[in-house]
């Protein structure tokens, strides 16, 4: 039987890459600035090749795994389990059940909050006469107190989303995290949360038709769109509010290839709070409930993000996320397409929608990634 033990770096040629391929080096402009980090995963082949050559990439490094043969007696001794080194598992009940039901709470306080202070911005109040940064902070802590997992927390109150307030609560909590593992300073992450949390109140200026529309004539849609000028608009005026704050609110919806709006810019241009407010939004939608698709369960939006959305968001930021979100949902309880229930044990770096699955009936595991279970797909997160 053979089994990969270690892996060697290859240069080949950007016509050459196919499926599963793992980037040894960051791939980089003629600026240095980087396109495709080290240890990326080639998810659509044809995607990335387009994307290398529309950057004119000619050749890149990736790792290729070196086989040797086990003999099969040992291969069935080793067995399957989870890894020693899988993260602490989340304990789900009753400490979990009280998490869910006081976070649950707070988020609803937290919304009428965030109401009260759009219906007074919008009415002319300054920024700073208001408690937005106060309710912002709070928003923080009641997902730092919590024993359990504030991704888990925010996945099983999805029953509390809307279009703009809980959106932009949520928005508020994923930038922030992301924004600690990029390591911001305190005083950027304070200007971030800002930033995320006003980043959609310019869609208090849309129809409130258009956001519930399943379907949009071009007119319609192009009016949606100009939600992100209409929150630069409330906000420009107001001296407290800083002028990158104001710039990142008005370009979140940019994408680092050019095909954003409104301006159409391309990476450098892009301010980094729009750029990670950007991951932290679309993360949030694809999770949603929305007139336009479909809720996805976390690693569902996880293999969308990676292998949809390479070219449109900032990849090196994207690759932090994925790699962080990804280990947040160990201990997650998941329900699969069989009707089995059971609880993710390990999370892997390539693959990461693929875990391992524990079962509560038998405390078997199965590895996701194994092509025997490819017909299996987690459902439900409970």
């Amino acid at each position: 039987m053979k089994e990969v033990t270690e892996y060697k770096v290859k240069r080949i040629n950007a016509e050459e890459v196919s499926l599963g391929m793992t980037l040894a080096e960051s791939v980089t402009n003629v600026k240095g600035n980087i396109l495709m980090p080290a240890g990326y995963v080639v998810e659509d082949k044809d995607r990335v090749r387009s994307f290398l050559e529309q950057h004119k990439i000619k050749t890149l490094a990736v790792k290729v795994p070196v086989i040797k043969e086990v003999p099969r007696e040992e291969k069935e001794k080793k067995g399957t389990a989870a890894p020693k080194n899988a993260p602490r598992r989340v304990t789900y009940e009753p400490r979990y059940a009280q998490d869910l039901s006081q976070y649950k709470t707070h988020v609803s306080r937290q919304k009428k909050a965030l109401q009260r202070d759009f219906d007074r911005i919008l009415k002319g109040a300054e920024i700073a006469s208001l408690n937005l940064e106060k309710s912002i902070e709070r928003v923080i802590k009641n997902a730092q107190k919590r024993q359990s997992n504030p991704f888990q927390l925010i996945e099983s109150s999805k029953e509390l989303d809307d279009m703009v307030y809980n959106h932009c609560h949520n928005v508020v909590l994923i930038s922030y995290y992301l924004g600690k593992w990029l390591d911001l300073s305190k005083k950027r992450l304070n200007e971030l949360t800002l930033t995320a949390a006003l980043h959609d109140i310019g869609k208090l200026k849309v129809d409130p038709e258009f956001l519930e529309a399943e379907e949009m004539t071009e007119e319609e849609a192009l009016e949606l769109k100009k939600h992100a000028i209409y929150s630069h608009a409330i906000v420009k005026e107001d001296s407290y509010v800083d002028e990158q704050i104001k710039r990142a609110i008005l370009l979140h919806h940019e994408n680092v290839d050019g095909s954003g709006f409104p301006f159409g810019l391309k990476r450098e241009k892009i301010p980094l709070y729009s750029r990670i407010i950007a991951i932290a939004d679309t993360y949030n939608d694809l999770t949603s409930k929305r007139p336009f698709n479909a809720k996805k369960n976390p690693l569902e939006a996880l293999k969308h993000l990676e292998t949809e959305l390479i070219d449109k968001l900032d990849v090196e930021l994207l690759l932090v996320f994925l790699n962080k979100l990804s280990s947040c949902f160990i201990g997650q309880k998941v329900g699969l397409n069989t009707g089995e229930v059971g609880e993710i044990v390990f999370v892997p770096k390539q693959y990461s929608w693929r875990p391992m699955v524990k079962l509560e009936k038998n405390d078997q595991v199965l590895d996701l990634r194994d092509p025997d279970n490819e017909a299996l797909q987690i459902e439900i997160f409970y």
